[in-house]
């Protein structure tokens, strides 16, 4: 059976607590999400650190001239994310994912890893934080993490 190739360009991310550099270039995510954020307390709130690492697949072939990063938090605007950066992809880590040149459907792919640490941050509602990238004319959906009340608290105090 013949794999199906990989949709390119790609990506995702990996929201925690915590980022925090090892010796020898490695790095601990800290309090790892799955994909829901919940809080017992009321919103706002602040989080003390608050991990973000984003990874994005490219054709190495075709890398952009220019990639620019973009943050939502909940209760943004579609239009206006609370973190929009561009990506210096001259001076990223540029990592080529292992060649195996001798499978039948070998494929070349480029990894961008991004490790971002806020603190603190302040959370004022319930909602999504959505991480993006804008590829030339392509937005790329690279994460969603949603962040709620603890159910149970909320419907006690109602």
């Amino acid at each position: 059976m013949k794999a199906q190739p990989i949709t390119l360009p790609s990506g995702y991310s990996v929201f925690s607590d915590d980022i925090r550099d090892e010796i020898g270039g490695k790095k601990t995510l800290v309090g790892v999400y799955n994909n829901v954020l919940i809080t017992n307390t009321e919103f706002p709130f602040i989080m003390p650190t608050f991990g973000l690492t984003t990874i994005i697949r490219l054709n190495p072939q075709k890398l952009p001239r220019s990639l620019k990063l973009q943050i939502y938090f909940p209760g943004d605007d579609d239009n206006h994310p609370t973190i929009e950066s561009p990506v210096p992809i001259d001076k990223m880590s540029i990592q080529a994912e292992p060649s195996f040149s001798n499978e039948p459907d070998a494929q070349e792919v480029i990894s961008l890893t991004m490790h971002l640490r806020l603190s603190p941050l302040q959370i004022k509602q319930a909602g999504w934080i959505k991480v993006r990238a804008i590829y030339g004319r392509k937005k790329i959906r690279l994460g969603a993490l949603l962040i709620r009340r603890n159910l149970d608290i909320q419907s006690s105090t109602e």
